[in-house]
């Protein structure tokens, strides 16, 4: 009688297999980064993607392509990715905040550029100023041309971003103060001219 009490205490406090604490799963993910154009691949560009666990706070993952444009990493199954970028010199950065994982083939798309003829006609003043601003290679921003003096004759060529269209501002402040835009399509790789007279 005692033996089978404590057979019966010891099966009473044994777990359930299915409720038994199973270890995380982690998977592999990879990625291959190359050239929208060429189809080559890309080395040394940087993907980072942000994401959290069920039950765990944010956290991150980075890593630099291959000279086969690819990298692999060791992730959680449960990972939810809520944000990731690819940058890379010379490249417009990628950027996409619709909470999934990158493709496992992400197209960068090369530089374009910008050709500013800039012109500061009659009459003109040693105040004169303008400022030149343009979309530059990341997700955001500006970049910026200013020039400062009288007859100043400009030509500049400066890499931009290829978001289309993007517009291109001016603003002029000394013998003919005025501020103007203009939109641009510009494309990977191709140089667009853009005329400004002040």
């Amino acid at each position: 009688m005692i033996l089978a009490f404590f057979i019966v205490l010891t099966t009473g406090c044994s777990k359930d297999s299915s409720d038994s604490v199973q270890p995380d799963e982690w998977i592999t993910r990879c990625f291959t980064i190359v050239d929208s154009e060429t189809g080559e691949p890309i080395e040394g560009a940087l993907l980072k993607i942000e994401y959290n666990y069920f039950t765990t706070a944010a956290t991150h993952y980075g890593a630099k392509s291959d000279v086969n444009g690819s990298m692999c990493g060791k992730i959680r199954s449960d990972a939810r990715p809520y944000y990731w970028n690819v940058t890379k010199e010379n490249y417009q950065t990628i950027c996409n905040t619709n909470g999934g994982f990158p493709p496992e083939t992400i197209n960068m798309d090369y530089e374009s550029y910008l050709k500013f003829e800039i012109t500061n006609e009659e009459p003109y003043s040693e105040q004169d100023k303008i400022i030149v601003s343009y979309q530059n290679l990341g997700c955001v921003g500006q970049n910026y041309v200013r020039l400062n003096g009288s007859n100043i004759d400009t030509t500049l060529i400066r890499a931009c971003g290829i978001f289309n269209p993007s517009w291109v501002s001016w603003e002029s402040i000394g013998a003919n103060p005025f501020t103007d835009q203009i939109q641009v399509n510009v494309n990977s790789r191709d140089t667009t001219v853009v005329n400004i007279v002040y």
